[in-house]
C-alpha cells in the first residue's frame, strides 16, 4: 500500500517524491520528533515554574502577587488568593493563553525563518552540484518543481510543527479562544509561508553569485524583519500608514493576544481604518485582507520564478506587470493612512513605496548584454524604431522610463493623501514640493543604477549596489558634517535622500523656490547621465552590428 501511495505521489509531483525520499530517513524523523516533544516539555515546565506556590502550613502571613493569580492588582500584578484548602487560586485561562501565544510565536518564527533557510540552501546546493540545470531540462513545469520543493524540503520542520498543534489547540481552547479565530491564524500563517518561501526561492535563483552566504542572508533578513516589526509596531498607532507592515507579519494575527497580561498595553488594531472603513474589531476581515495581500505578492513573485528559472538572464518582472504591482501597492498603503498628521503619514508612505520601488528597480532593470542586444535590434530594424513603445514595454530596453512611470504612479497616489489632509495650505504646498523632490530623486537613482549595470566589469550588480548606496548616504554625511543646520542650509540638504522629509518639516516660504530648483537640478543630472547612456548604447549596437557583418 505504501508503495502504491508513493507511486501516485510520484505521478502527481515527481519533485516532491524526490525531496521526500532524500529526507525521510529513520534517524531524521526520530530527531525531528524528539526535538518537538522535548521543546514542548520544556515550554510547559517553564510556564509551570511561573505559577505561585501554595503557602507552607507554618507560614502565618501569605501576601504575594503573581500574574496568574485572581485577586486585586498590587504593584501591577494580581494578588494571590487562597481557597478553603489553602491552595492558590490560579487563573488557568490566562496561563493557557500565554502558552497559546508563545506557541503561536514559535510557529511563526520557525516556519518563516527556518523554512526560508532550508529552501534557499537546498536550491543553492542544487546550483553548486549542477543538478538545477538538469531540472530545467526535465518536462516538469516550474510550478511542479517549486511546489515540490516548498512541500518537500522543509518536511521535517512540518513534522515537528504538526506534533505541536495538539498543544496549541489545547491551550487555545483552555483560553476560551473560538476555533474559527485559531483557523484564521493558521490561514494567515499558511499564506505567509507560501509567500516567504516563494520569495526565498526567487532570491536563490537571482542571488546565486552570493554562494553559500545567500541562505544565511535571506533567513537573517526574515528574522530581522519579523523581530523588528514585532517590537516596533506592537504599540504603534494604527492611524499611520506604516501599520500596513503588520499585514506582512502573522504575529499580529494571534487571537486574543491583547488579553494577555504580558501584552495588555498593546493597541493591536485600534482605530485602524482602510479608506475610512473601520476595521478595528473586524478580526476576520483583517485576516482575509492579509491573505489577499500575500496572494497578490505571491502572484508577482511567481512571475519572477517562471521567468528566471528557464532563463537566468531574464528580468524578474515584465514592465507591464510592474505597473500593476506598483498601482496595487500604492493604493493599499495609501488606504492605511489617515487624513490627520499629514507629515508623518507622507513620510511613512514614501518609505513603504520606496522599498517597493527598489524591488522594481531590481526586478525590471536589464543588464549589459540585454541592453546591447536591444541596441543592435533597433539599429538593424530602423523602420520599427519606436523608442517610446520600447521604453515602456520592451524588456531589454533601458528601464528608466518604465521606472519613472512607476514612480509617478506611487507619487500620484500619495498626492491624493496630501490634497485631502486636514492641514493648512502651506503644509500642503510643502507636501507637494516634497513629493516632487521624491520623484526627481527616484528618477536620478534609476538612471544611476542603469548606468552602473551597463559597465563592463563582471561584478556589475555589486558595483551598482555600492554606487547607489554611496549616492544616497554620502550626501547625508557630507551635509551633516559641513552643513548641519537644515534650516540654514536647506538647499544643500535637498540633494540628499532626506530631501522630501525636510520639505515636510519646514514651513518657510523659501522652501518652495529651493525645492523647485533642486528638482530641476536632479532632473538635469539624470538627463545628462541618460543621454550619455544612450550614446554609449548606440555605439555598442553599431559595433556589434559591424562585427556581425564582417
Amino acid at each position: 500500500m505504501m508503495h502504491n501511495l508513493m507511486d501516485k505521489l510520484g505521478d502527481y509531483n515527481p519533485q516532491l517524491l524526490r525531496e521526500i525520499k532524500g529526507r525521510i530517513k529513520p534517524r531524521n524523523v526520530i530527531l525531528a520528533i524528539a526535538i518537538s516533544l522535548i521543546s514542548q516539555f520544556l515550554l510547559l515546565m517553564g510556564f509551570l515554574a511561573y505559577l505561585p506556590n501554595s503557602p507552607e502550613p507554618s507560614q502565618k502571613i501569605f501576601n504575594i502577587s503573581n500574574r496568574y493569580c485572581t485577586g486585586k492588582l498590587e504593584y501591577g500584578r494580581p494578588q494571590c488568593l487562597l481557597d478553603n484548602y489553602d491552595n492558590v487560586i490560579i487563573n488557568w485561562e490566562s496561563w493557557s493563553l500565554d502558552i497559546f501565544i508563545w506557541v503561536s510565536i514559535i510557529f511563526t518564527f520557525s516556519l518563516l525563518v527556518m523554512g526560508t533557510y532550508l529552501l534557499i540552501n537546498d536550491l543553492a546546493s542544487e546550483e553548486r552540484r549542477d543538478t538545477l540545470n538538469f531540472l530545467r531540462l526535465t518536462p516538469q513545469t516550474h510550478q511542479t518543481i517549486f511546489m515540490g520543493k516548498m512541500m518537500g524540503v522543509p518536511i521535517l520542520l512540518y513534522l515537528a510543527i504538526v506534533l505541536t498543534i495538539p498543544l496549541h489547540l489545547w491551550s487555545g481552547f483552555a483560553a476560551n479562544i473560538p476555533f474559527y479565530l485559531i483557523l484564521s491564524f493558521y490561514g494567515v500563517l499558511l499564506a505567509a509561508c507560501i509567500c516567504y518561501y516563494s520569495a526565498g526561492l526567487l532570491f536563490a535563483l537571482i542571488g546565486s553569485w552570493l554562494g553559500g552566504f545567500q541562505s544565511w542572508l535571506a533567513s537573517g533578513a526574515v528574522l530581522g524583519f519579523l523581530a523588528l516589526s514585532m517590537n516596533a509596531l506592537t504599540r504603534f498607532s494604527s492611524e499611520f500608514s506604516l501599520s500596513f507592515v503588520r499585514f506582512l507579519n502573522p504575529y499580529f494575527f494571534i487571537p486574543h493576544i491583547e488579553d494577555s497580561f504580558r501584552y495588555e498595553s498593546w493597541e493591536k488594531w485600534q482605530n485602524f481604518h482602510w479608506f475610512s472603513i473601520n476595521l478595528e474589531s473586524q478580526y476576520l476581515v483583517l485576516a482575509i485582507f492579509a491573505i489577499i495581500n500575500f496572494a497578490v505578492f505571491n502572484y508577482f513573485i511567481w512571475q519572477g520564478l517562471q521567468r528566471c528559472f528557464r532563463d537566468p538572464n531574464n528580468t524578474m518582472l515584465a514592465k507591464s506587470k510592474s505597473y500593476a504591482f506598483m498601482s496595487y501597492f500604492a493604493i493599499v498603503t495609501v488606504g492605511c493612512a489617515s487624513t490627520d498628521r499629514m507629515a508623518e503619514n507622507i513620510f511613512y508612505l514614501l518609505f513603504l513605496n520606496f522599498c517597493a520601488f527598489l524591488y522594481l528597480v531590481a526586478a525590471i532593470t536589464p543588464h549589459r548584454q540585454s541592453l546591447i542586444d536591444w541596441a543592435r535590434y533597433r539599429h538593424l530594424n530602423s523602420k520599427n524604431d519606436n523608442f517610446s513603445k520600447d521604453a515602456i514595454h520592451n524588456e531589454k530596453s533601458p528601464a528608466i522610463v518604465a521606472l519613472a512611470i512607476n514612480a509617478i504612479i506611487a507619487i500620484a497616489c500619495i498626492a491624493g493623501v496630501v490634497s485631502i489632509a486636514n492641514t493648512n495650505w502651506t503644509d500642503k504646498v510643502n507636501g507637494f514640493i516634497g513629493l516632487g523632490l521624491a520623484l526627481s530623486l527616484a528618477i536620478l537613482y534609476v538612471v544611476i543604477v542603469q548606468v552602473s549595470l551597463f559597465m563592463k566589469t563582471r561584478h556589475r550588480v555589486i558595483a551598482s549596489i555600492f554606487i547607489l548606496g554611496a549616492v544616497m548616504i554620502l550626501p547625508i554625511i557630507f551635509a551633516a558634517v559641513l552643513f548641519h543646520d537644515p534650516r540654514k542650509y536647506t538647499f544643500v540638504w535637498l540633494f540628499s535622500a532626506l530631501a522630501p522629509i525636510f520639505t515636510l518639516s519646514l514651513s518657510e516660504s523659501r522652501v518652495i523656490a529651493e525645492g523647485l530648483l533642486a528638482t530641476v537640478c536632479h532632473l538635469a543630472i539624470a538627463g545628462f547621465l541618460m543621454s550619455s547612456l544612450m550614446k554609449n548604447l548606440r555605439k555598442a549596437g553599431e559595433s556589434q552590428t559591424k562585427a556581425m557583418i564582417t
